[in-house]
């Protein structure tokens, strides 16, 4: 199974001055609690796709934000 690359983002409004999450329901963690996490907007990005495009669309699908900036912090392997 080949997940692909993907691209999360620490979302921070800047009129509240608070960082914003998504809470998500995962089927794997629901026997062990009640199956929602707090997550950073995420999702996978298409062949071809730029990670700051894979960004933007997550965004306004997950939080309905859309960013004035993009600044990249950080690239790792989740789980190698």
């Amino acid at each position: 199974f080949h997940r692909g690359d993907t691209a999360a983002a620490l979302l921070h409004d800047v009129e509240r001055d608070v960082v914003v999450v998504t809470e998500q329901f995962r089927i794997a963690t629901h026997e062990a609690g009640p199956g929602y996490l707090l997550e950073a907007a995420a999702g996978s990005m298409e062949a071809g796709e730029a990670p700051g495009a894979c960004l933007r669309r997550e965004l306004m699908e997950e939080t309905g934000y859309r960013a004035e900036e993009l600044r990249l912090i950080a690239a790792y392997y989740v789980s190698p």
